[in-house]
């Protein structure tokens, strides 16, 4: 992909400094060979605080931030990384967000509930969704509960249940552009159906 290919390989052997804390961050890496560890001083005291092996990646904080690195990390054996500079990082990030954010409001303009709010307002809401994943047969809100979130269907279905009489009672099936959740946030009241 464009993205590995505006990565390059850095080596370093078993007790290099691989980004030193207090730094000016450079470069993003994965650390593709090796174990690395990370390491953080307060008060004059360095401490380990994680190891990180063949898949991990650090160092994108201070490239995000613009802010000096928040911890020191030493290669514990010989290391094969691939990096990517500040920049590249900054605009790869930066492009993907613009594309989720495009998808995002296209889909929420198909949202009825969303339909009306003007472009900026549906831009907002598209900027702080959360996308997450739900197993077949997984309760996602439960009837009588509080509620804190409202959510949409991307893909997929779910049944919605209600207890009837001390039964579970099936009142409707979501799919695709459908939402729930939204009545115990508008009213702040109880779940009002299990889904």
């Amino acid at each position: 992909s464009r993205d590995f290919d505006a990565m390059f390989e850095v080596y370093k052997h078993a007790g290099d400094t691989i980004i030193q804390q207090g730094e000016e961050g450079d470069n993003f890496y994965v650390l593709d060979s090796g174990c690395a560890e990370i390491f953080k001083e307060e008060n004059g005291v360095s401490r380990k605080v994680l190891q990180v092996g063949p898949g991990g990646s650090f160092g994108e904080l201070a490239l995000m931030y613009g802010t000096p690195r928040q911890a020191t990390v030493k290669a514990s054996t010989d290391c094969r990384m691939w990096a990517i500079d500040r920049k590249t990082y900054r605009h790869i990030l930066l492009e993907s967000t613009m594309r989720k954010r495009k998808l995002y409001e296209s889909f929420l303009a198909r949202v009825p509930l969303l339909s009306g709010l003007l472009e900026y307002e549906r831009a907002i809401i598209a900027d702080v969704l959360n996308e997450t994943m739900f197993s077949d047969g997984e309760v996602i809100i439960r009837e009588g509960e509080i509620g804190d979130r409202f959510y949409i269907i991307v893909e997929g279905e779910v049944r919605v249940t209600k207890m009837v009489n001390s039964a579970e009672q099936e009142v409707a099936q979501l799919g695709a552009s459908d939402y729930f959740g939204e009545l115990a946030l508008l009213n702040n009241a109880p779940r009002a159906a299990t889904v």
